[in-house]
């Protein structure tokens, strides 16, 4: 949510209290995080940044020639990016990363819903996306959070059965 609470603050929409935590969120070092994920066997891994967690998410389904089910949501928010969503303040990224939901095949099921925009939402100093073994995850997870890195979250599932580069939303 960093595009559109910058955004939001650049059209003096924001919460100093938004912005402040977004700030520190941004400044989080992710070699801790990098660090636990090689521990669990990470086989992918990307930092979100200027495309989105769609876009990035993307790029690494199709370098590994499969698909993913993703919950939109259980997608972390920093505080007040839903707001700004649902207001429509978006970054001037965000055009260019719509052409992204290409991969969505189920789009227009979940286009109505305020949160379907952070799917586009270019990020400033984000967190990591990274793919580990189901049988992993949420011994992973609970490492992540034992280490300070209480936002981890798992967002979705890599499967085989969905085509090539292309997600479904639940």
């Amino acid at each position: 949510g960093s595009g559109t609470l910058l955004a939001a603050n650049m059209q003096h929409c924001a919460q100093g209290r938004w912005i402040d935590y977004a700030i520190g969120q941004m400044l989080i070092d992710n070699r801790k995080a990098a660090q636990v994920l090689t521990e669990y066997g990470a086989t992918a891994c990307t930092d979100i940044t200027g495309f989105g967690l769609l876009g990035h998410l993307q790029e690494v389904l199709v370098a590994s020639k499969l698909g993913a089910q993703l919950q939109l949501n259980t997608l972390p928010l920093l505080p007040g990016a839903k707001e700004c969503l649902q207001k429509n303040i978006l970054s001037t990224l965000h055009p260019q990363n719509v052409a992204a939901s290409s991969a969505l095949l189920n789009a227009s099921e979940y286009k109505s819903q305020p949160i379907f925009n952070i799917l586009f939402d270019p990020q400033t100093a984000g967190g990591l996306l990274a793919t580990i073994d189901a049988d992993n995850a949420d011994a992973c997870l609970q490492t992540l959070h034992d280490n300070g890195l209480s936002e981890a979250c798992i967002i979705g599932t890599v499967e085989d059965s969905i085509a090539e580069g292309t997600l479904l939303l639940t």
